[in-house]
């Protein structure tokens, strides 16, 4: 298999910037070997830059992601803790046709802070536009970018099912303290919590 490329997504004008990107790329150097870490941005960052090409707004953006051939690729969100050694994900990222992680609060359904897959995957982008956004705000089967892949690839693989005990939410610190990645999602996040490794 070619070298696993982790990748990550930014647009500028929100909560994140380039500091996360920085602590990102610097937690996954950390616990994984040899890789390639790229950022899909639309400003500078401290990284392999591609450019984003559309103006999707905020989450959306990941689906450009989508449209590139990045050869077996993992996508983790900026504010995901990355902990322990996450080998793990070249295996994911060889499963077929996705992977991402099932939705903590809706167990049923997909969450896309981390996702792996062999691209490109066009079709799973193909046919969005931003004045679709307020038809997909809808929990939990149409909540956005998410939602919008589930859609489109209802047969993904769950990765906790894959790789059980790999991923936590931070919201239950037991499990969290021996997963290698920690989810964290809405108004808390890692650095506002007790550190860029906190957990709980």
């Amino acid at each position: 298999m070619s070298r696993l490329t982790v990748a990550c997504v930014l647009r500028s004008g929100g909560v994140y910037d380039a500091s996360h990107v920085e602590r990102l790329r610097d937690q996954v150097a950390g616990n994984l070997g040899p890789h390639r870490f790229v950022c899909l941005a639309d400003c500078e960052v401290p990284c392999e830059r591609i450019p984003l090409e559309t103006d999707w707004p905020g989450w959306w953006a990941k689906l450009e992601l989508f449209k590139h051939d990045l050869g077996p690729v993992a996508f983790l969100d900026l504010d995901v803790t990355v902990q322990g050694p996450i080998e793990w994900l070249r295996d994911a990222a060889a499963c077929t046709p996705l992977a991402m992680m099932r939705n903590f609060r809706f167990p049923k359904h997909l969450a896309s802070a981390v996702m792996a897959w062999t691209g490109p995957r066009p079709e799973i982008a193909e046919g969005f536009d931003p004045s679709l956004v307020p038809q997909w705000r809808q929990r939990p089967d149409r909540w956005g970018d998410q939602g919008w892949i589930e859609h489109r690839a209802p047969d993904a693989i769950r990765l906790q099912d894959r790789f059980p005990g790999e991923i936590a939410s931070f919201r239950r610190p037991r499990e969290a303290s021996a997963a290698s990645i920690v989810v964290w999602f809405g108004p808390v996040k890692p650095w506002s919590a007790g550190g860029g490794n906190a957990h709980a």
